[in-house]
């Protein structure tokens, strides 16, 4: 069984903001991106990553990342598209062949490799795993962002984190009939449910938060420093 990863880090971080593009902000004294893929190659099951980032970042991803940390599974630094839908697309493009893919935003910078493995173990039994957590806070459905006009029910509310594994043929169907159709969803799963396959849950973890804001990214090293 071949696993291959792709690693999204092709986002133009607009919410974020700085002069350093999210990926490359230094957590606990290394690049955002770096951490995920030291374990992505920890992990025995996973034969190779695929790295996907901005056009302008190309040279610099392998310079200072791939040569600097001497990382030896990622094989390819391919170019990203408009919409992360179009990176991760790109991505899988770019694979010759393959059994499962892994795909994982390298704006989590806290992945595991429990979270790696499980959700491999479940792909290749369902084809489909989703790592994601039970939502805690009560949540409500607005009506045109002014008003509350429902409460939902949190026992069947989970959200979704990466890493996200598939079966790489039902994925690229995935993908392909979206850009077919001219779907347009936020997940790899979401593409896959619109190709009427579901994905099984596989818990994940309340710190593999995704870093949008700079306030996210002080959480973040508070917490890789143990300061919380």
């Amino acid at each position: 069984m071949k696993v291959i990863a792709i690693v999204v880090a092709a986002g133009k971080s607009e919410r974020f903001g700085g002069k350093v593009r999210k990926p490359y902000v230094l957590l606990s004294g290394k690049p955002m991106l770096v951490h995920s893929l030291e374990k992505l190659e920890k992990c025995k099951v996973i034969r190779e990553v695929i790295i996907v980032v901005n056009s302008e970042d190309m040279k610099y991803c392998k310079t200072e990342i791939l040569e600097k940390f001497n990382f030896k599974k990622v094989k390819k630094i391919i170019c990203g598209g408009e919409k992360r839908q179009d990176s991760v697309y790109n991505g899988l493009k770019a694979i010759s062949q393959c059994d499962i893919v892994l795909i994982h935003d390298a704006a989590r910078p806290f992945l595991d490799l429990e979270m790696i493995n499980d959700s491999i173990k479940s792909a290749v039994e369902y084809g489909a795993a989703i790592v994601a957590i039970p939502i805690t806070d009560t949540v409500k459905r607005s009506e045109e962002g002014k008003f509350v006009s429902a409460t939902l029910d949190r026992n069947k509310l989970w959200a979704a984190q990466t890493p996200q594994v598939f079966r790489m043929n039902l994925l690229l169907e995935a993908y392909e009939n979206a850009k077919t159709n001219g779907l347009d969803v936020t997940d790899d799963a979401g593409l896959l449910q619109n190709s009427g396959h579901k994905a099984q849950l596989v818990m994940g973890n309340y710190k593999n938060f995704k870093i949008t804001t700079q306030e996210d990214l002080k959480l973040a090293e508070a917490l890789i420093n143990g300061n919380l």
